[in-house]
Order: structure tokens, then C-alpha cells, then sequence
């Protein structure tokens, strides 16, 4: 069996019909859960998806700065829910 093929790259809208899923994830989770090894291509995140991307870490949810993992998947349209107003 040959390894799966990966690019780094961002997510896209064909990854939601892919049959192995994807993510991408941010560096803080890449360089903790990989040290010294490179992320693309390993398996993590979500349901053990195939990681194809790496992005720098941002503030997301805090606005004083803590570095923490984030992981990235596409959400299927009966997962997606609306911010309250």
C-alpha cells in the first residue's frame, strides 16, 4: 500500500467528499504533536484525518495570547450552525 498523497495547502471545498478526511493544523499543534518531524501527511486532529496544511497560530477565542492547539476541518452543511445574533 503506498502512503497517501499530500501537499500543504488549505482546505477546500472537494475535501468535504473526500473518503479519508482532511485538516489543517496550526503550528503550536504541529511542533508539539510532531517534534522535530514535519505534520504533512501524519494523521491527527479529528477522527485521526490526514493533516495536509500547517497555519500560524492566532488568537481565536482569548484575546491575551495563549498559545493552544487549533485544528481545522470543513464543516459538512448539516454540522454548520449560525453565531447567535
Amino acid at each position: 500500500m503506498h502512503p497517501p498523497q499530500t501537499e500543504r495547502r488549505l482546505l477546500r471545498a472537494d475535501d468535504l467528499t473526500r473518503a479519508d478526511p482532511v485538516v489543517v493544523v496550526n503550528e503550536w499543534y504541529a511542533n508539539r504533536t510532531f517534534p522535530g518531524e514535519d505534520a504533512i501527511g501524519k494523521r491527527g486532529g479529528f477522527n485521526d484525518a490526514l493533516i495536509v496544511g500547517i497555519v500560524a497560530n492566532s488568537r481565536v477565542t482569548n484575546v491575551r495570547w495563549k498559545e493552544e492547539p487549533a485544528v481545522y476541518r470543513l464543516a459538512l452543511p448539516t454540522e454548520a450552525r449560525l453565531a447567535p445574533a
